[in-house]
């Protein structure tokens, strides 16, 4: 993963990573170039993510649930549900409204998996490499005939340290690594 993040230029150093004292990811849409967002607010668990360019993101729990300021954005409503990341397999009902066409209150079902563990490098060059879980997501909306398989790395702390996710039909997945993790 350490050339595959380094021929995309994301290839952080211990000193560029000790410069920010906020909360940051790095994410890109398919196969574009890494930016980087850093943490705007926190509210119950909800976290909205900010790039150079205002484009947000909001995390719950490691899932993209709302993005504003892409071509095109998805809100999803029931938030709520994604209060915790399951432990094992679980599924979930969200209801989500797309923008760009508009389609309002969409029910899904998402089942979430446990697949295998993993070890994968650090973004941050030299550290150790990180021991995770990982999950699979399907995420399917029958109405649209949609579905969708998203990846999340968990590491032994329970926290997110990496996902894929395909959060709208017109667009391709959103890649995030979770660099300087929140903390309440």
């Amino acid at each position: 993963w350490t050339s595959y993040i380094t021929s995309l230029g994301l290839n952080i150093t211990e000193e560029q990573h000790n410069e920010i004292p906020y909360a940051y990811i790095y994410a890109r849409i398919g196969n574009s170039r890494f930016s980087r967002l850093i943490l705007l607010s926190e509210t119950d668990g909800l976290l909205e993510w900010i790039s150079a360019d205002r484009e947000k993101i909001y995390t719950l729990n490691g899932k993209i649930v709302k993005t504003e300021g892409l071509i095109n954005d998805f809100d999803i409503i029931n938030k709520e549900i994604f209060n915790s990341f399951p432990d094992s397999q679980k599924s979930y009902y969200p209801i989500t409204d797309f923008f760009n066409p508009k389609l309002s209150n969409l029910q899904s079902e998402i089942i979430i998996n446990n697949k295998r563990n993993k070890r994968i490098n650090n973004p941050i060059s030299g550290r150790e490499k990180i021991d995770v879980s990982v999950f699979e997501e399907i995420h399917h909306i029958k109405k649209i005939y949609w579905k969708a398989s998203n990846l999340y790395y968990l590491n032994n702390y329970n926290e997110i340290e990496r996902t894929v996710q395909k959060v709208h039909p017109s667009m391709p997945e959103i890649e995030i690594v979770f660099v300087r993790k929140f903390k309440q």
